[in-house]
């Protein structure tokens, strides 16, 4: 397996000299390493000219400076190696860098599309010039550390960790293949955001992202970070706004734009202070670094990292020529998603701990009429544009749907979404068994068919609802694949939602269910879905201890009351954060203990 090591650069023949040297003391001797000056440059043509490498080493010079992203792509174009290793021109390699990425990829599957990225480690290569460069390194340093020890910690799967940090730069990997028949960078991101873009597209294509902490890269960072920052900041705002606006890219790395709405009245006032007046903005944050520089606190420091960030972004996204009032059309409003397990008729004496009541839907429908929402599918309400309040209902594929929601869909205009296990179809749930309550029935095909026939939109929850993360990968691609199959041959169209199996979904979980071909994936986590990744969706579960008042709260805040009230209390009475930290997390066990009990 061969290396193929592409390096972007410019104008800086003196640090890329260190950055070559490096390469030649690698344990792995299978690379190659290409060079791609982007535009003119004397010095790196004389380098190129002078220079001696112990290994293959092209070099290539495009008249036009055209931007990182292409250089790389022009590298990439021209590598002759199988995988593709991106380092910048100030990063130095350590002796086991190739190998230890190579560990990974010799053991990847042919159709795993795989990235691996390893550590950055930053060389400030001088000193600081003011109080506020020495806090914004240690900012630096700081942030890195604790992403760092929440990849490595123990039982921790990258799908925690929002895909907005999921990114193809400096010391990434991939196959050379998967990286030109995803298109590479797009050029139109010349100067910021083209790694993330691209690291965005191929995380929703089913890409596993792989982290190496002993392929270690060290960064000389030659820049002030805090004269970096401001610059940075709008470019960011214009980044998020061209590629939500002009490449239909909302998601996580884009969701600093729904700032615009939801915001309590307080953030509401703050956003237009940043809108309408950044030159105060500027000046508050002026005066917070001179603050900082003369006393090193702290405090002013995060004022003026606020400000600056505050004023930036917001003229980055001003400069597309939105106005507040259009921006917060296109963000649009957050999407609920109500998941109810099953519909017990009166009649049948179930396990009603977690299972509502016939009637309790219905009152449950009332109350979202006169809320003023409708229902909406998958597709309706992941799209832009939609306006309005809306949501999404799911079910679990069980009879009761047939005799207890079915009659009232009309009615209610409702479109909702019925996940079946599709080794099940009229069969009796054996899950039950230990149970006191009577086992359900699923759904049988005949009456697939009548409800497909009459608009409802079917989904899968595997073959047999197992929990996905403890298979292994052939019976995992025979759940979901196998699943999909059959329930497309059944209803003669594309199914293209799935259910995790009592919300059990990891990466690779996610990336099997991403390469079948769904398009949406539903979880059991709580919480609304405002440019949600759309095989990580949201769900609330609607028990039959739910209040009307309390249901109304978790549709337009995503929070229980628990959370509403009890969280902000705590802040007030000084609460530390990690008890509050504890108090989420015992809900969202809560809320998963709900959502796989058996009915």
């Amino acid at each position: 397996m061969v290396f193929s090591v592409v390096i972007p650069t410019r104008n800086r023949a003196s640090v890329l000299t260190g950055t070559l040297d490096s390469l030649g003391w690698q344990t792995s001797a299978d690379l190659e390493v290409v060079v791609v000056c982007d535009g003119e440059d004397t010095q790196t043509r004389a380098l190129s000219e002078a220079y001696s490498a112990p290994y293959p080493l092209r070099w290539i010079f495009t008249p036009d400076n055209r931007g990182q992203g292409s250089a790389r792509n022009t590298g990439a174009l021209a590598a002759k190696g199988e995988i593709v290793l991106f380092l910048d021109d100030d990063t130095a390699a350590t002796h086991e860098l190739v190998s230890r990425h190579r560990e990974h990829h010799e053991r990847r599957t042919t159709e795993d599309a795989l990235i691996v990225y390893g550590s950055l480690i930053y060389i400030d290569m001088c000193q600081p010039r003011s109080r506020t460069e020495q806090l914004m390194r240690r900012y630096r340093d700081m942030t890195e550390s604790k992403v760092e020890a929440c990849l490595t910690s123990p039982g921790f799967d990258s799908i925690d960790l929002d895909h907005r940090f999921r990114g193809i730069g400096v010391n990434c990997s991939i196959s050379r293949e998967i990286f030109l028949a995803h298109g590479g960078f797009s050029p139109a991101l010349r100067s910021r955001g083209e790694d993330f873009e691209l690291g965005s597209r191929l995380y929703n294509a089913g890409a596993r992202f792989i982290f190496e902490p002993r392929a270690i890269a060290y960064h000389r960072e030659t820049k002030e970070l805090s004269e970096l920052f401001r610059y940075t900041c709008e470019l960011t705002g214009y980044v998020d706004v061209y590629r939500a606006l002009r490449m239909g890219q909302r998601n996580a790395q884009t969701r600093g734009l729904t700032a615009v709405r939801h915001q309590s009245p307080l953030r509401t006032l703050k956003l237009r202070w940043y809108w309408n007046r950044p030159e105060s903005v500027r000046w508050v944050a002026r005066i917070a670094r001179e603050v900082t520089d003369a006393t090193g606190s702290r405090f002013s420091f995060k004022v003026w990292r606020r400000a600056e960030l505050a004023a930036g972004y917001w003229q980055g996204v001003k400069s597309e020529g939105l106005t507040l009032g259009a921006l917060r059309q296109f963000v649009g409003e957050p999407l609920p998603v109500l998941a109810f397990p099953s519909m017990f008729s009166p009649h049948v004496q179930a396990d009603k701990k977690y299972t509502p009541s016939p009637q309790r839907f219905l009152r449950v429908m009332r109350t979202l009429r006169k809320l003023k929402f409708h229902s909406v599918s998958p597709e309706e309400g992941t799209s832009s544009g939609l306006v309005g309040r809306n949501f999404l209902l799911t079910f679990d594929g069980d009879e009761d749907f047939y005799s207890e929601v079915f009659p009232h869909l009309c009615s209610f205009a409702l479109k909702p979404v019925v996940f079946l296990a599709a080794d099940r179809l009229g069969q009796w749930d054996s899950e039950n068994e230990q149970t006191e309550s009577l086992a359900r029935k699923w759904l049988s095909a005949e009456q697939v068919r009548e409800l497909h026939q009459h608009g409802v939109q079917f989904g899968s929850s595997g073959l047999t609802r197992a929990w996905l993360p403890d298979l292994s990968d052939f019976d995992l691609r025979r759940e979901v694949v196998d699943s999909k199959a059959r329930l497309e041959d059944l209803l003669g169209s594309e199914v293209t939602c799935f259910a995790y199996p009592g919300g059990g979904v990891d990466q690779r979980v996610r990336a099997a269910i991403a390469r079948a071909g769904y398009e949406f994936g539903f979880t059991a986590r709580e919480g609304l879905n405002f440019w949600e990744d759309p095989l990580c969706l949201r769900r609330m579960t609607v028990t039959k201890d739910d209040t009307m008042v309390g249901l109304a709260l978790r549709l337009v805040t995503g929070r229980s009351f628990q959370e509403a009230l009890v969280e902000p209390l705590g802040r007030i009475l000084g609460v530390p954060e990690r008890s509050l930290a504890r108090h989420r997390t015992k809900i969202a066990q809560d809320t998963s203990a709900e959502s796989a009990a058996p009915h």
